[in-house]
């Protein structure tokens, strides 16, 4: 037994003295100061704002971009003549956020199609609409009040 006790007592050893010599090989890096945890954490910050303001730049431009697409639209289908054409003719309306686009309408016939556009500014256009140019301006304005209502 006691024999055991005086072999492990000499394999610790060993193994102390094992560690001792790794630990005085390594090399050893030196702990930072304050100063440049500080310095290091300013790096940081300033690369973290110029990325902030070049994201807020790109979306003020994504914003500008945004008001001049058409993001809202209205269709009606309709038969031109009574109960010929099936439903065929059609008018739709695009809208940008600023209430401005157009209306086209396709007039089907069994000759063919005509196809009109109209300007639409602020909401009103300075032709005459039909009334099918109407309800597609008013189901397109609808839908960009809904729009309005989700962001």
């Amino acid at each position: 037994m006691i024999w055991f006790v005086l072999l492990l007592t000499i394999v610790n050893a060993a193994l102390l003295a094992w560690i001792l010599w790794r630990i005085k090989i390594l090399p050893r890096t030196p702990e930072p100061s304050l100063l440049d945890l500080l310095d290091q954490t300013k790096h940081k910050i300033d690369s973290l704002t110029r990325h902030f303001q070049t994201l807020n730049n790109q979306t003020h431009n994504l914003d500008k971009n945004f008001k001049l697409s058409f993001s809202s639209w209205g269709l009606v289908r309709f038969s031109a003549f009574g109960d010929l054409g099936a439903n065929q003719s059609f008018s739709l309306c695009l809208l940008n956020p600023t209430h401005n686009g157009f209306i086209i309408t396709s007039i089907y016939t069994k000759d063919g199609s005509r196809l009109y556009i109209k300007p639409i500014v602020k909401s009103k256009s300075p032709i005459h609409l039909s009334p099918e140019e109407q309800e597609a301006l008013a189901k397109a304005k609808r839908h960009l009040k809904l729009i309005k209502l989700d962001t």
